[in-house]
């Protein structure tokens, strides 16, 4: 059997044994987007991170709807997330990523799709109201950089960089820090209003996707001067039952250890105990970053 990549058919050891290469550079520079908390840039502050991601698992999404089983799933995303503060309480940020991915087959067949996956924009504001926790408001669209189904042979085998379509969320975020604990925690509530706008081919199989609820929570506790443990949490819950629409959860813990004046390298782990029309697993990441305050 031949591992596909695109049109390009290589030997399938070849093919994994490069995989494996752009998988542990990925593991050594998180897959999920970071999240910005209720604390909103100003003018003049900003934060980027350039972030690398590598996510295993036993099935994989089908671009058909539902999960193939059967199937080993690697994936490693390079994405560039910034938050910038255009105005006072004001910012704009965004996620853009890169995937690579691998489906390799219990027959020995491996199908490996690279691209664009899907760039997230959003816009958050802090209104001048003085409230005793911090809070902000946020709208975020995301914006598929990909085909669904690509126009190669044996298309449905290859792994799906995404659903394909546009979604906009508002989130509300709400947190807050101790004075005299070096101890902060945050909470994001989400609406994921999803379209049937799709920004490459439309599948052409009349495919709906239904709307949920995203959450993500976490909390950190400051060590020594340069060191911040977390806890995060996450989950996208939709109540329906059909093949196209994920639900998941991901839990895990993160570090972020300053290295000097606003450079610092952060590491996350997160497992995937719970997933609906999508692959359970575990992702590792870790990047660099700098910020302005």
């Amino acid at each position: 059997m031949k591992a596909r990549v695109g049109h390009l058919a290589v030997a399938p050891r070849v093919a994994a044994r490069v995989l494996a290469a752009a998988a542990l550079t990925a593991a050594l520079l998180a897959a999920r987007p970071a999240a910005a908390g209720p604390w909103t840039k100003d003018l003049g502050q900003f934060y980027v991170k350039l972030n690398q991601g590598l996510f295993i698992a036993s099935s994989t999404p089908s671009v058909m709807g539902g999960v193939v089983s059967g199937v080993d799933y690697l994936g490693a995303t390079t994405s560039l997330y910034f938050e910038a503060g255009v105005w006072k309480g004001l910012q704009v940020q965004g996620f853009i990523p890169y995937l690579f991915s691998s489906n390799d087959y219990v027959n020995d067949a491996a199908f490996i799709n690279a691209g664009g996956a899907d760039m997230i924009l959003g816009v958050q504001y802090t209104p001048p109201l003085r409230l005793p926790f911090k809070y902000a408001l946020r709208v975020d669209v995301k914006v598929p950089l990909y085909t669904v189904i690509p126009d190669v042979p044996f298309a449905t085998r290859y792994p799906a960089l995404g659903d394909g379509q546009l979604d906009l969320t508002f989130w509300l975020a709400l947190g807050g820090s101790l004075d005299k604990i070096p101890l902060y925690g945050f909470v994001e509530l989400g609406y994921r209003h999803r379209t049937e706008a799709y920004t490459g081919d439309d599948p052409g199989d009349g495919r709906s996707f239904k709307d949920g609820i995203a959450l993500f929570g976490q909390v950190g506790y400051k060590l020594f001067s340069r060191l911040l443990v977390m806890a995060n949490a996450s989950a996208i819950l939709t109540p329906v039952d059909d093949v196209y629409t994920k639900s998941y959860v991901t839990v895990g813990p993160g570090i972020f250890v300053k290295i000097w004046k606003g450079l610092a390298f952060e590491a996350n782990f997160d497992a995937i105990p719970w997933a609906k029309n999508s692959a359970t697993g575990l992702q590792f990441g870790a990047g660099l970053s700098w910020s302005q305050k």
